[in-house]
């Protein structure tokens, strides 16, 4: 009797799945086919648009040479052909993450995935900031290194990288980044830059202060 029970419970849990399986098995199915058709037509559009934009000369039309001056030896090429490829890509590989989660009905990754494309703008928004200050910055080096004398050059130097560092406070407040992250932030950087700046200061004028107490050492000559 206790043998039969089991055999019955084991049937019918079996049966459970199965049937569970068969009902939730067409949604799997067709969500892969889904991801798989969004992935191919990410890569295919992808390279459509980065080599439509190659055959029309994108990059020329922004400049010969798209370089931005980061610092006074350091420079960032753009290539706006395969960013705007890997930027069609990303989105229609999400998209299709998308698309298949709501078709294998799996409402925790679709809402994950949705939350992300509510929180894209922000992170757009806050990489518009970062790149027009890396442009203004730039040029407004530029502009005061060829305006100044030879020896000025560090003003040039000094406003891009106070550009710079406001623009990373605003993108790090548009992306909702709480003010006392950020606080803790500048006060890591003031202190990293007084440190270094004190330490740079006693080992260039050790040798004017040794000077100065030999000096005073020394025995006026009558």
């Amino acid at each position: 009797m206790e043998n039969g029970s089991w055999q019955l419970v084991l049937t019918r849990f079996q049966q459970s799945i199965l049937d569970l399986l068969f009902l939730y098995l067409p949604n799997l199915v067709g969500a892969l086919l889904i991801f798989l058709v969004g992935w191919l037509i990410a890569g295919v559009a992808s390279r459509v648009v980065s080599g439509i934009l190659q055959r029309v000369n994108f990059q020329k039309l922004l400049g010969e040479n798209f370089n931005l001056q980061l610092f006074e030896n350091t420079t960032l090429r753009i290539d706006a052909p395969r960013l705007s490829g890997q930027v069609t890509y990303w989105f229609l590989f999400v998209t299709s993450v998308l698309l298949a989660a709501d078709a294998a009905n799996l409402p925790q990754v679709e809402q994950f995935v949705t939350g992300l494309f509510t929180y894209v703008p922000q992170i757009l928004s806050a990489l518009a900031i970062v790149l027009l200050a890396v442009v203004l910055g730039s040029l407004l080096r530029r502009i005061i290194v060829a305006s100044l004398p030879a020896g000025y050059a560090y003003v040039g130097s000094a406003v891009q990288a106070l550009i710079y560092g406001l623009a990373l406070l605003a993108a790090l407040a548009e992306l909702g980044i709480s003010r006392v992250v950020i606080y803790i932030l500048i006060g890591g950087i003031v202190g990293l830059v007084t440190i270094s700046g004190g330490i740079a200061f006693g080992l260039g004028g050790r040798e004017a202060a040794r000077e100065i107490i030999d000096q005073i050492r020394k025995p006026r000559e009558p």
